[in-house]
């Protein structure tokens, strides 16, 4: 389970605080609605908090907004990962879960980079690797233009190729 929103302190909230506080938890009670009906319950503390706030009650409004956020913490299914590293040891990802990665963090563009690295070394062990390059220029050029299906399939036929070692394997 993820730290609330806002942080705890020895401080009363401020308004500013807590206006910005509950835009987030609206927009997380909007999100979840577009993705399944809610208990009648979320909605009623909402204007609560939101009543709350109005009437300056902010350390109710805080509170309020803080059980809202808890509930739709446990509301949120976990996430599957798919398509991340495995076997790494120590492996902390970048950025927030369910927020799209970074390309030093995206595991096609990962593995483009991974794959090119491998036939570097394959080069280096004195392997003709034309083949697999123009496959791996292939998969980065589908990649930029956002073709992630043709990127994938051009990245394993040069993995494939520098695999097997036989020239023009897996091409189309």
């Amino acid at each position: 389970m993820r730290a609330p929103r806002r942080r705890p302190s020895d401080a009363p909230p401020e308004r500013d605080d807590l206006e910005g506080y509950f835009v987030g938890v609206a927009r997380r009670v909007e999100e979840r609605r577009a993705e399944a009906p809610l208990e009648p319950a979320v909605d009623t503390e909402l204007k609560a908090a939101r009543a709350a706030l109005d009437a300056g009650r902010l350390a109710e409004a805080d509170e309020r907004l803080r059980a809202l956020d808890g509930l739709l913490d446990a509301r949120t299914p976990e996430m599957e990962m798919l398509d991340r590293p495995r076997g790494l040891v120590g492996y902390v990802p970048l950025g927030d879960r369910g927020v799209p990665p970074e390309s030093e963090e995206e595991p096609l563009a990962n593995r483009i980079r991974l794959v090119g690295r491998l036939a570097s070394l394959r080069a280096s062990e004195g392997t003709d690797v034309r083949e697999a390059r123009r496959e791996l220029a292939r998969a980065q050029a589908a990649y930029d233009a956002g073709d992630r299906p043709a990127a994938r399939a051009a990245v394993d036929r040069a993995h494939r190729w520098l695999d097997e070692g036989t020239a023009g394997a897996g091409t189309v």
